[in-house]
């Protein structure tokens, strides 16, 4: 047996595990078809939480030895071992050096809790085709927002049963969103129809930076990624099984921060992934760096999060909640802000006659800020605005709309992960697809892979 340290993505979290990789003298010859591939690799996936997953996306990094980047694209397949019934995949090359290629491979799997189901990778057969795999994720240039000629790669809109969601042409920030399996109404917030975004952040705010925004037609020291217009570094992988967008630079008029924001969306799965990453370049003063914000005009007139304790608190959106109000005991500082814990497990907004919810899981939260800058602590909020429009977000460093400004030496870093979950929710008794999901997402399966030599 030969041990080594491999990145595995699964499901929505990145971590570095110790893979068991076991190898065999020869690749016993499969039946049928199969027996046409040089190589393979058993991949054992165990789930680890509890409830049973439908068309889960596994991810997994891995090496492929004595192959290039074009034939393995075009070779790979993975197959469940015991039925032999081939499932789709897809592969987004890495590195590639003169004996192989490295990839990270997403294929889907039905898992039954607290089980291991067993896949086989095969891959080196020269005569095969390249797959054609049809799911629910589809892609195509965007319609009903901003006309940008000609198309950048990311103005699309990405779709499968559940999901709509539409990227802005111009920068990439993901403007509106449909619950296709709720109302299906596309969901908008600011810059009017054709150039909304119901994701803000990621932003920062600097009293001392004033600058012209896009079509604000003011001076203000608010930035956010949705100005980029291009993004200063973007990339985009489409396939049958996930779609990921990844946009990242220093903001354009903050160049003393570093930004980095990507999406992802897989077949089948009712929910978007969303990850952040900002870093100080330079020592910088700053309001406030905020992160998963997302906004909705009308479409949700109810509240609900739940504490790091468990507890579950609401809210009706269609209260005001002026400065020196009390919110489930703590006072109002900011008007229209409910304070909440940083990462607390997650945010859900609903209407309760249509039942249309849409919630943020919150799955990852790193900073290393902590301890090395006196500033307060950070914080998740929602902003009631009323009927109108309401959304949640994340203050990472600095507070709302309080000086003085916080001081940031140069390496400050904030990673975080967030999940957008669309759900039916009408306020009655608990969020059962909710609290299913973000047991799911707080789980992350297992792997371990044996390669088999030839």
């Amino acid at each position: 047996m030969e041990r080594g340290l491999t990145m595995i993505r699964i499901g929505v979290f990145s971590l570095a595990l110790w893979v068991s990789i076991t190898f065999a003298s020869t690749v016993h010859a499969q039946p049928g078809k199969w027996g046409l591939w040089k190589k393979s690799a058993l991949v054992h996936v165990q789930e680890t939480g509890g409830p049973p997953r439908q068309t889960e996306p596994v991810e997994l990094e891995m090496r492929f030895d004595g192959i290039s980047k074009e034939r393995l694209v075009t070779e790979l397949r993975v197959v469940e071992a015991d039925t032999e019934q081939e499932t789709p995949a897809q592969i987004n090359i890495v590195s590639v050096d003169k004996t192989g290629v490295v990839g990270q491979m997403t294929f889907l799997a039905n898992l039954t809790g607290k089980k291991t189901r067993t896949f086989r990778v095969y891959y080196d057969n020269p005569r095969a085709g390249k797959p054609s795999y049809k799911t629910d994720l589809t892609t195509a240039l965007v319609t009903g927002l901003e006309k940008i000629d000609p198309p950048r790669p990311f103005g699309l809109t990405v779709q499968n049963e559940h999901v709509r969601a539409d990227f802005h042409p111009r920068s990439g920030q993901l403007g509106k969103l449909a619950f296709l399996k709720g109302t299906g109404k596309l969901l908008t917030f600011v810059g009017g129809d054709l150039d909304s975004k119901v994701h803000w952040g990621p932003d920062l705010r600097n009293r001392n930076r004033l600058f012209d925004p896009p079509k604000k037609g003011l001076d203000r020291g608010w930035e956010y990624t949705h100005y980029w217009d291009p993004p200063p570094q973007f990339s985009v992988e489409q396939g049958p099984v996930r779609f990921q967008l990844k946009r990242w630079g220093p903001f354009t008029h903050n160049k003393e921060v570093f930004c980095s924001v990507t999406y992802t969306m897989y077949a089948r799965q009712p929910y978007i992934v969303v990850d952040t990453e900002m870093k100080t370049l330079a020592d910088y003063e700053v309001e406030f760096l905020r992160d998963d914000e997302f906004g909705f005009k009308f479409g949700f007139n109810q509240a609900l999060w739940k504490e790091k304790s468990g507890k579950v608190k609401g809210w009706d959106l269609r209260k005001l909640i002026p400065i020196g109000s009390v919110v489930h005991g703590t006072k109002v500082e900011a008007n229209g802000i409910i304070e909440l814990e940083p990462d607390c497990p997650w945010i859900t907004f609903y209407h309760d006659e249509t039942a249309e919810a849409v919630a943020t899981i919150h799955t990852a939260y790193h900073n290393t800020a902590v301890g090395k800058v006196k500033m307060d602590p950070p914080m998740s909020f929602i902003h009631v605005n009323g009927p109108a429009h309401n959304y949640w977000g994340r203050v990472l460093a600095g507070k709302l709309h309080r000086l003085p400004q916080a001081q940031l030496p140069k390496g400050c870093e904030w990673r975080t992960q967030s999940v957008i979950l669309f759900h039916n929710y009408s306020g009655k008794g608990e969020p059962e697809t909710l609290n299913r999901y973000d047991r799911i997402l707080r789980n992350p399966l297992k792997i371990n892979v044996d390669m088999m030599k030839p």
